[in-house]
């Protein structure tokens, strides 16, 4: 294993050559700190997702057995119209693709990527060239602990 040949500042990868292994010194404590936030969510928004995720399941197992076992002829008021009971009766599918838009938009809404330690330093950090040119969009990163990096060309 080589040397590592740089170590450079916080929010700066200075990089002489490619490829080389590289050291970010706080690289790990702001990683820590970005998994901290990112994991820390707030139990009122926890609370709602998985009520509306509940609630998008249900729709959708009432839609799926009144598919199933639903009768074959509803009977509707020509006056009043179709009841919910009844509504539900006529249309079942459309009832279990509603529960399953609940489910998917709340899972969407949700949702939160964690970026890996490479993506992390990638998006975060500015990788410069000995010209000081940022060349985020043309290396990538494997990391090798302790925030050692190997920065290499993507071509």
């Amino acid at each position: 294993m080589q040397e590592h040949e740089s170590v450079a500042p916080k929010w700066q990868v200075l990089v002489d050559t490619l490829p080389g292994e590289y050291v970010v010194e706080t690289f790990d404590d702001d990683y820590a700190d970005y998994l901290e936030s990112t994991l820390d969510r707030d139990p009122v928004d926890v609370f709602f997702s998985r009520l509306a995720t509940c609630l998008g399941i249900a729709i959708c197992l009432v839609g799926f057995f009144t598919i199933i076992f639903g009768p074959p002829t509803v009977m509707v008021s020509r006056f009043n119209g179709p009841t919910l009971i009844q509504y539900i009766q006529l249309h079942p599918g459309p009832v279990f693709s509603f529960g399953s838009l609940v489910i998917a938009i709340t899972e969407w809404a949700s949702r939160e990527e964690i970026l890996t330690r490479e993506k992390y330093l990638l998006h975060y950090y500015s990788v410069l060239g000995a010209d000081a040119i940022e060349l985020n969009e043309k290396v990538s990163a494997e990391y090798l602990g302790e925030g050692a990096f190997r920065i290499f060309s993507k071509d």
